[in-house]
């Protein structure tokens, strides 16, 4: 039984630690957003926000709403699919064809046209019409048309929050030229942020898996910069629920030590408001 005991009390602490954390990262992110005017405009770092599909204008108008001076959102879409999604966004943001001159560094294949906005409010909006079979490919395209050297791919109803993207560039900015290659966010070592060069690198967006490829040019946030809109919130109910069951079981196979199954459940416990408070803190950061 002392396994259990160890396990158990490992769970408490590392939940304890996150919740540590995440409070830091809150601190850290509000001296962020006070020197917000004074960052924006120096630290040299582009990053491009890469949207596939489905996409809705409400999406496009929020993302275009990012405050971060060098910031583009590129949106793939199919022309046969997505015909009158693409008629709407030439319309509502003024998009005309531009020349696409295609390049061999990624894996990109049906792109049928290339539209940049006439209007200069717009500009940060770059559609790409490519014939694509899947999430990953549309992802190789956007990257090979991306005007910067930072990628920031964003799943269905994902957002950054207020603030995300200053605070990556700065996380960027604070090293050397070239030295970061990754963003991650640590608990689940998932991967926000990409250098395009460590993209091409390693052949496309197929072959990363969002996860870390090279640690030494990895920087590491405590807190989620994204988040997923209308996410369920019974995850961390569901795993107490099956955390506290095992316990229950394993004092019966043990022969129902009272102590112990008081000492496990106060343990759970005490990781289930660590989870929670967590969970509030990425809640209090408005998305964008």
């Amino acid at each position: 039984m002392w396994l259990m005991d160890c396990v158990l009390s490992c769970v408490a602490l590392w939940a304890l630690f996150r919740w540590r954390m995440a409070e830091r990262a809150a601190d850290r992110r509000v001296w962020l957003d006070r020197m917000h005017g004074a960052r924006s405009g120096t630290l040299g770092v582009g990053i491009s926000a890469l949207v596939t599909r489905p996409v809705t204008l409400e999406r496009c108008e929020r993302l275009l709403g990012v405050e971060y001076a060098l910031f583009e959102v590129v949106v793939v879409l199919d022309g046969e699919r997505d015909a009158v999604m693409i008629e709407q966004l030439k319309a509502r943001y003024h998009l005309i064809q531009v020349e696409y001159y295609p390049t061999d560094e990624l894996p990109v294949r049906g792109v049928r046209g290339l539209y940049r906005s006439r209007k200069r409010r717009f500009r940060r909006l770059v559609l790409v019409d490519c014939r694509t079979p899947g999430v990953v490919a549309a992802l190789d395209a956007a990257a090979e048309v991306a005007s910067y050297e930072y990628l920031l791919p964003l799943r269905v109803d994902e957002y950054p929050v207020v603030g995300a993207v200053e605070r990556l560039a700065t996380e960027v900015a604070l090293q050397p030229l070239g030295a970061v290659e990754q963003i991650c966010y640590l608990p689940t070592l998932y991967v926000v942020l990409w250098r395009r060069a460590a993209l091409i690198r390693i052949g496309g967006f197929a072959h990363c898996s969002m996860r870390v490829v090279r640690r030494e040019r990895c920087r590491w946030v405590w807190e989620m910069p994204l988040r997923r809109e209308n996410l369920p919130k019974w995850h961390s109910m569901l795993v107490f629920s099956l955390l506290a069951l095992l316990a229950a079981f394993v004092w019966w196979l043990d022969g129902g030590s009272l102590l112990r199954i008081l000492l496990w459940w106060m343990l759970l416990l005490l990781a289930f408001l660590c989870r929670l408070r967590v969970r509030q803190i990425a809640e209090e950061l408005p998305v964008v």
